[in-house]
Parts: C-alpha cells; structure tokens; sequence
C-alpha cells in the first residue's frame, strides 16, 4: 500500500549557479560522502547532483515533511545498486518519521537532461514492495 508520493523538478542552470558560487561547499551539504564519490564518478556531475537533489526532495515530499523539520539533506542518501538502480536509505530524524508512518521502502526513479532533473519517490508501508 501506498503511503506517499513526491515529485520534483530541478533546473539545471540553478544548480550551476550554485556550483560556481560554492563549488565545494553545496555539494559537500546535500551530499553524504558516499553520494559525492558517485557523482563525481558520472560523466555528467552537474546531471547527477542536480538529480540527487531533486530525488531528495521528492523524498520529503513523500513523507509529508521538509527541511525546516529536524530533516538535513544528510538523513537522505541514494546509492545505486550494480545495475544501476537508484536506492533510498533513511537515516536520523526522516527515518524516525518513516517508521512512524509505517513506511517500509521508499522507492525511487530519477532522470536528467541538458535542462533539468527529475525525480519521483514513492513511499510503500512495511511489507510493500520489498524486493
């Protein structure tokens, strides 16, 4: 069953313009480290941050909660399995939240082009989707 769905929409050029003013700062934020090694290992590192960030908000979204909550971008990490699948851990203050909301898995899908990032999350109760 479903508990939740988020979706978001990045441009591009707003994560650029970010990039260039804290190059090493905003990446190092939003990022947990094993994110940042992945994303600096992908052609296309403005594609993969830009969609890492919107990932992550559509995770908030789909838990119902946001930033000014006690959640830090860092209590959200997506790692990629070997086949290239996105997968959500939880951690802190949003884990606490999905497991009082019940939810078991949050899935994920997302995509980048030249102008913007996209991302959709989905949170499943326990038991749901559990592959």
């Amino acid at each position: 069953m479903t508990c939740g769905i988020g979706i978001d929409v990045v441009d591009l050029p707003r994560i650029a313009s970010l990039l260039e003013r804290f190059p090493r700062r905003f990446p190092e934020r939003i990022l947990s480290a094993r994110e940042l090694d992945y994303c600096q290992r992908q052609k296309n590192f403005l594609g993969a941050l830009a969609g890492r960030f919107a990932a992550k908000e559509a995770v908030m979204k789909a838990l119902g909660v946001g930033l000014g909550q006690g959640i830090s971008w860092q209590d959200i990490e997506i790692l990629n399995e070997s086949t290239g699948r996105p997968v959500v851990y939880l951690h802190g203050q949003i884990e606490q939240v999905a497991a009082r909301l019940g939810v078991g898995a949050v899935l994920v899908s997302i995509s980048h082009g030249e102008i913007c990032a996209v991302a959709q999350a989905l949170a499943l109760r326990s038991g749901v989707g559990m592959m």
